[in-house]
């Protein structure tokens, strides 16, 4: 296998030129595959069968009028590891509409930081985004609720993760309450959940025992995160992701639950070089929704089952981006002696802390009453199918760079089977 790259800037062109092959694999799964009937559009126009040719769909968009997408996804560049997924999805779109439909990335939250995207998506200002609803718990409780349930689920370092994301995925199609949360902002839901890799804890030192914890600050960006810090025996604080790094360089805390995309994005391997990670439970994940705006509903049928059909992609872009920062991640800090698994009678005071916090909200009403139990078989479920497609741990965590090389592993499968099975039911049709 070849070796990890050995600095960011090779790193980021090596991203960049796995676009072109997931943008290939998307023609095929957009191209090649039986599909539901093509419908006629109130809007204008009709839309396209799923599994036509690249031909029929641009033929489906003869008669369109341009229409031109203005788009803000949650990279806060060109050049993060998330940003292949937003590149891959408007070159898709642009092709595959024969150029009738072009999309406008915005980066940084340049037009609306995430707790005013919705804002943003219904009076205009944006046409799709992709947001992190965790920042809003009051307004998107249901949402944020399902959250609580996903931190009972194991993991491993790839095959784990492709079951954990899908089983979050289908969770989230299957709750009507979130879906409906969403539509009731005026949101156009093109997929109710983005899913985000597993979280760590970034800190200053060793945290893996009880008394490394006790007494400690950390900053969680969820309510769940705060239970999960008390239960470690943290005492928890809030801060904006973008203060994490100057928080822990000014000791204003000693540790951060962040994913490993967010070590990159936000450099922080030079202020916390040692991370602590689970394998029987998981820190509350912060998944994205992504988002349609006012308009949406008014575009044409095929511009909008177009964007819908990048779904298969984008997931599997999503994982890329993980895989790849937690390779480049724990690569650069077990060279420094600082990766570490959680001790298990922590991850065990977790567990209890997650199983009070679900069984308060099942009690209150706010979580169906098998949420855990649905979630967990959906996790069995796509271990098999990952499993079956030959997907394979090849080591632990603690190695994951020596094993994992993205150019030999091909998401796509995977992508595409979990789209058939969850996704394509709710592809728009009229």
């Amino acid at each position: 296998m070849v070796s990890r790259l050995a600095n960011k800037q090779l790193g980021s062109r090596r991203r960049a030129s796995g676009v072109a092959a997931i943008a290939a694999a998307a023609f095929l799964v957009t191209g090649c595959m039986g599909g539901s009937d093509q419908g006629a559009d109130a809007a204008g126009g009709e839309g396209y069968a799923y599994g036509a040719s690249e031909e029929e769909i641009k033929a489906a968009f003869a008669d369109i009028e341009p229409v031109n997408l203005v788009y803000q996804p949650s990279s806060q560049s060109a050049k993060d590891f998330a940003a292949p997924r937003e590149i891959e999805f408007a070159e898709n779109i642009e092709k595959l509409s024969d150029g009738k439909v072009t999309v406008e990335i915005v980066y940084g939250q340049a037009i609306a930081p995430f707790p005013e995207v919705p804002q943003a998506l219904a009076d205009g200002r944006l046409d799709i985004a992709s947001f992190p609803p965790i920042y809003m718990p009051e307004e998107f409780p249901k949402f944020n609720n399902l959250l609580t349930a996903t931190t009972m689920l194991g993991s491993s370092p790839l095959v784990g993760e492709l079951a954990a994301t899908a089983a979050i995925t289908e969770t989230w199609w299957n709750s009507p309450e979130v879906l409906e949360e969403l539509r009731a902002e005026s949101l156009h839901v093109i997929l109710p959940v983005e899913p985000a890799g597993q979280q760590v804890a970034g800190c200053e030192s060793d945290h893996v025992s009880e008394s490394d914890w006790s007494g400690a600050l950390g900053r969680g960006s969820s309510e769940v995160h705060m239970a999960q810090l008390e239960a470690l025996g943290a005492t928890p604080v809030s801060v904006e992701a973008g203060e994490v790094f100057e928080g822990l360089q000014r000791n204003m805390f000693d540790c951060v639950i962040f994913p490993f995309v967010g070590f990159d994005l936000f450099g922080l391997d030079e202020v916390a070089p040692s991370i602590s990670y689970l394998s029987e439970v998981s820190f509350n994940r912060g998944p994205n929704a992504f988002l349609g705006g006012a308009k949406f509903d008014s575009l044409p049928l095929a511009v909008r089952q177009l964007v819908f059909d990048q779904g298969a992609a984008l997931y599997a872009n999503s994982r890329y981006g993980d895989l790849d920062a937690a390779a480049e991640v724990i690569q650069a800090t077990r060279e420094n002696g600082g990766l570490n698994e959680i001790s298990p009678d922590l991850q065990k005071s977790l567990y209890d802390a997650s199983t009070d916090l679900i069984n308060e909200q099942v009690a209150n009403g706010e979580l169906p009453e098998n949420t855990v139990e649905d979630l967990r078989s959906s996790y069995d479920k796509w271990l098999e199918v990952a499993k079956d497609l030959g997907y394979e741990d090849e080591g632990t965590f603690e190695e994951f760079d020596q094993w994992y090389e993205r150019d030999d592993v091909d998401l796509m499968p995977f992508a595409t089977e979990l789209f058939e099975e969850v996704f394509l039911e709710h592809r728009p049709t009229e």
